[in-house]
């Protein structure tokens, strides 16, 4: 239940942004801590319900919540519909926005219009992430109100469940994928070349050592690691100020 609540909440949140970016263009990128908070502390509160009066027991295939139908909907299914029916509701008003200011743009400022472009392909893309929840919630459901209207298990509305529940994360992974730039991340020389960006640098600095040489000055330089501090470029020179008596 915790994993499943924190996924959606995660999309909830990632709307959320898109939202108040598009419609007020606001950016939220500060309050990520409050992100992680709610998309995290929630659904931990959620799942920690039943506790109260033992709830969690054998449900079928898994160890949830007992055949007690109002603590599944009220916890997980009533929470989870309106939250999609929100979010498509939510992704249809960004893509109409987002549309409607590409046309108000169009020609007269290009990069804003761009910009606005790009948008409309990340909406379309997240627009199917609430769809993949909605059509693999179906059959659960099913399955919930079945176990509340009888005590014996169907073996398809069970393995229909099953099956929607353990492709959940596959389902996401494929929809993320769909994305052109996505895609082209994922590439193994992409990988290959970020891999190879991790290995740390090291900076190097020049120092400037002067030597006597019949009595004429001469500089000498040293090249010296200096490890994994910032970028350095210090010219030090040591100047001996003894006067030694020319050969």
């Amino acid at each position: 239940m915790f994993v499943d609540g924190a996924i959606l909440v995660w999309v909830c949140s990632i709307n959320f942004s898109l939202f108040m970016l598009v419609i007020f263009e606001i950016s939220t990128e500060k309050y990520e801590w409050a992100y992680v908070a709610i998309s995290f502390g929630c659904p931990l509160m959620v799942a920690c319900l039943p506790f109260y009066g033992s709830q969690y027991g054998p449900a079928g295939a898994w160890c949830w919540v007992k055949n007690n139908i109002g603590w599944r909907l009220g916890l997980y299914y009533a929470p989870l519909y309106v939250l999609l029916f929100v979010m498509l509701a939510t992704d249809i008003y960004i893509l109409w926005a987002v549309k409607k200011k590409v046309k108000a743009y169009h020609g007269r400022d290009p990069g804003h219009e761009q910009k606005m472009k790009m948008m409309h392909k990340d909406v379309k893309t997240l627009l199917r992430f609430p769809l993949v929840f909605l059509a693999l919630a179906i059959f659960p459901l099913i399955n919930r109100i079945h176990n509340a209207v009888d005590d014996e298990a169907n073996f398809v509305l069970v393995m229909l469940h099953t099956i929607s529940s353990s492709i959940m994360g596959m389902c996401n992974a494929f929809v993320y994928s769909l994305d052109d730039e996505t895609r082209g991340n994922t590439k193994p020389a992409r990988i290959w070349m970020q891999i190879r960006g991790w290995k740390p640098r090291r900076k190097s600095e020049i120092r400037e050592y002067p030597t006597e040489e019949r009595g004429q000055p001469h500089i000498q330089l040293e090249f010296v690691d200096v490890g994994l501090d910032n970028d350095v470029f210090q010219n030090e020179v040591v100047e001996d100020l003894e006067e030694k008596p020319s050969l």
